[in-house]
């Protein structure tokens, strides 16, 4: 699980955009993404990404 406060990333762009980059980046290292969890109401901007490494 990786957890992502995308205002600690960029605090000019949206939230969204930043979950994506960061997906992106799991999966061009070898991960599988099985499920985002934005954590608002109760945190704005933060979401947990829970992913498995994938067998190469």
């Amino acid at each position: 699980m990786l957890a992502v406060k995308a205002q600690s990333i960029d605090v000019t762009r949206e939230p969204s955009e930043i979950y994506e980059q960061e997906i992106n980046i799991m999966k061009v290292r070898g991960f599988r993404v099985s499920e985002v969890v934005h954590l608002e109401p109760y945190d704005k901007a933060h979401a947990m990404i829970v992913a498995k490494k994938e067998n190469i």
